[in-house]
């Protein structure tokens, strides 16, 4: 008896330990979806990839980032006979805020996306190269850059990071500061100013230490935040004043030309994975075309756009160099913030690779 006993304990000790076992779970990697492979030419059948745009069609006369997105896809619907179609979704229609965006690109809920470099600030630090204030002194130099080694490393990082494939980058300009409490022409004039800027940690610690105080405010929300005084300022590329008509809230523009503003075109990867190497090559050539088609576009609008925000009642001031030399020695400090956080040997690294392409 009490041997059939001890064999029943021993059973069911076993019994439990094998569910206690099979209960255990492992914490998932980010990336749990195995990626699709990749089916031989003749095999593959025609898909429609969907590319998510937060601008607008109505924008294509102004914006060079709107007529370079509609010459990639012409191009690849063109050279893929429609094997591969894509088709634009303008206004951010199936993803609008930061996290749907990363959301939709993770899990394919869109296949493509154009949209600012700050989208991505919460999640990746792979374009802090973009977000050091100062850094860039011009778009010749930003330009090279792109066509560097260097993009490479971001292009990397941001596919470890994030999971989602960086096609290229768009150059959208300088960003500048505007404001309805005058010109911005020392950092004193900054101290105390309701400043709205990028979802991007670099940028705002930028922008703080010049003792602006920095308010978080959704892009869509940006307008009525300036019209209501909860914000007194921002900072953007020239076409994206014009295109929010921040000119009817703002009255002045100073050329600060503190950062540089980037545009990735960012695809899926599981859907980039599923391609035959035919159609991924002519995808990759034809984002790098309408790069460059892009780079052409931005001087000639610009100008445009800068006439049309004087016509329309704003106001332009060009700092002098040693105006401007007063601001990039306050924002020094910020960089060995971000010195310490991306670490000190990739930050060289890339200051020094930056440097050396100045003209």
């Amino acid at each position: 008896m009490k041997r059939s006993m001890i064999a029943i304990l021993i059973v069911l000790l076993a019994v439990s330990m094998l569910f206690v076992s099979c209960g255990k779970k492992e914490s998932a990697p980010a990336q749990t979806a195995e990626a699709p492979k990749a089916v031989a030419e003749e095999d593959f059948k025609p898909v429609v990839l969907k590319f998510s745009v937060s601008g607008q069609e109505s924008q294509f006369d102004i914006k060079s980032d709107t007529q370079a997105i509609c010459l990639f896809r012409d191009l690849v619907n063109e050279k893929c006979d429609g094997k591969v179609k894509v088709e634009i979704y303008w206004g951010g229609a199936l993803a609008s805020s930061n996290e749907d965006i990363v959301n939709g690109l993770q899990t394919g809920g869109i296949d493509f996306n154009l949209n600012g470099h700050g989208v991505y600030g919460d999640y990746t630090d792979a374009f802090y190269p973009y977000s050091i204030p100062y850094l860039f002194t011009s778009m010749e130099q930003m330009a090279a850059f792109d066509d560097s080694a260097e993009f490479q490393k971001i292009a990397e990082q941001f596919e470890k990071d994030l999971g989602i494939k960086l096609l290229t980058l768009y150059e959208t300009g300088f960003r500048h500061m505007t404001s309805n409490k005058g010109f911005v022409k020392s950092p004193d004039d900054m101290k105390g100013l309701k400043l709205r800027t990028m979802s991007d940690p670099y940028q705002i610690a930028a922008m703080k230490t010049l003792g602006a105080a920095v308010t978080p405010v959704a892009w869509g929300d940006l307008f009525t935040a300036l019209q209501q005084g909860l914000v007194d300022a921002q900072e953007n590329p020239l076409t994206l004043i014009q295109t929010a008509k921040l000119y009817e809230v703002q009255k002045y523009i100073t050329f600060t030309s503190h950062n540089v503003s980037a545009s990735p075109v960012t695809m899926n990867l599981a859907a980039w994975n599923a391609l035959p190497e035919k159609y991924q090559k002519i995808i990759q050539e034809a984002a790098t075309e309408s790069q460059k088609f892009q780079r052409k576009k931005l001087a000639e609008l610009d100008q445009r756009v800068l006439e049309y925000l004087q016509e329309h009642g704003m106001e332009v001031y060009q700092p002098t160099q040693e105006e401007l030399a007063a601001f990039q020695k306050v924002v020094m400090s910020s960089w060995e913030t971000i010195r310490k956080d991306v670490g000190a040997e990739r930050f060289d690294a890339t200051v020094e690779a930056v440097q050396k392409l100045a003209k």
